[in-house]
């Protein structure tokens, strides 16, 4: 157990060394290109401090202990989702002219129309990314469905399923 937290807490430094990173690029008004592969190497670092939490989670036998850890997750996570959609704020800024999606079905072929020309048909960009971006065009009740899910490549498919519907 010892080795697995030592190696939890070294991937959580080098987690928050990368959002540190992510949020002065954006207050450096920093290229999205940077920006862009930066959110690479993130998604990677937070990948891995996320395999490490769960073996780190199997390890707990008391009850609170892991009600606590898992509470220390879950602000990390919020943290992550918070700084990822900044980031994708920003790129989509410069870089697009998607409108944002509140939820309104009668509007979503039209985001959807322009969330797919500007990013989701880019070859360029990995699938978390894109997620990270439409998380970040998207405000009210289309942000409340999808922002709790884990900022994967999967996900973007499954976030366009749910503001589908």
């Amino acid at each position: 157990m010892i080795a697995i937290t030592k190696k939890r807490d070294v991937e959580h430094r080098r987690l928050n060394h990368w959002l540190r990173m992510i949020e002065d690029y954006i207050k450096q008004d920093t290229k999205p290109n940077v920006i862009e592969s930066t959110l690479e190497t993130l998604e990677r670092r937070y990948e891995e401090f996320y395999r490490l939490q769960l073996s780190y989670e199997e390890t707990i036998q008391d009850d609170e202990e892991l009600d606590e850890a898992v509470k220390k997750w879950t602000a990390i996570d919020c943290q992550v989702v918070a700084v990822c959609a900044s980031a994708g704020e920003y790129i989509r800024d410069k870089q697009t002219g998607a409108e944002k999606f509140n939820g309104n079905p009668l509007k979503f072929n039209l985001f959807w129309e322009q969330f797919e020309e500007h990013v989701h048909r880019r070859s360029d960009i990995a699938d978390s990314i894109k997620f990270l971006y439409m998380i970040s065009v998207l405000s009210g009740a289309a942000r409340s469905a999808v922002e709790g899910l884990p900022v994967t490549s999967d996900n973007c498919s499954k976030a366009r399923d749910i503001l589908k519907e």
